[in-house]
């Protein structure tokens, strides 16, 4: 049989490690949560946060850097289709912030119905890649203006207390049980 008092001396140890490292990572997990969980209902219906997203949906479809850009890769080409050269004319002359007006696409299809009825296809699917590259980009600016509002709305100072506290009870409770166990297998 095992003398007790030698035994019981070999696993005295300082608290101190398992709560600064609870604390340690429990407020860094709590930094992160405080980006990961989804925004209130609260956040949601802000005034500010629902201007931002209008803007957003209302300014999707005009003409910016990114449409600039677009339109420029196929105004370069060297053999544009009749599509193409159609779809480039929309824009000659349009500003930024300006937007084309449904009556222009009309016009546009009129025009290669008359010219090559086969071309219109082609210049549809251009239309169509021209508005999703919009609605994706809006998608982006959304999601980064919702990490945005958790900067700047949700206290930081709040979530690393609260993991740390929360790291530092889980910490401790595996500590204290880690010590039950070994003390339990050694009788």
């Amino acid at each position: 049989m095992p003398i007790q008092a030698i035994h019981g001396n070999e696993r005295r140890h300082s608290m101190f490690v398992p709560v600064t490292e609870g604390a340690l990572v429990g407020a860094g997990a709590g930094y992160v949560g405080k980006y990961l969980l989804p925004l209130t209902m609260e956040e949601k219906t802000d005034e500010v946060y629902l201007e931002r997203l209008a803007d957003i949906e209302n300014n999707k479809t005009a003409f910016n850097a990114g449409a600039k850009k677009y339109v420029n890769s196929i105004r370069t080409k060297a053999n544009k289709t009749l599509a193409e050269d159609e779809f480039v004319k929309m824009f000659d002359g349009m500003k930024k912030g300006g937007k084309i007006k449904p009556s222009q696409v009309e016009q546009a299809i009129k025009n290669l119905e008359k010219l090559s009825p086969e071309q219109v296809p082609a210049f549809k699917s251009l239309c169509e890649r021209s508005l999703g590259l919009a609605e994706n980009l809006a998608k982006l600016k959304v999601q980064a203006y919702n990490v945005f509002t958790k900067h700047l709305t949700r206290p930081t100072g709040f979530f690393l207390v609260a993991g740390a506290v929360i790291g530092t009870f889980i910490s401790v409770a595996h500590d204290l049980m880690k010590t039950e166990i070994n003390s339990l297998s050694n009788c």
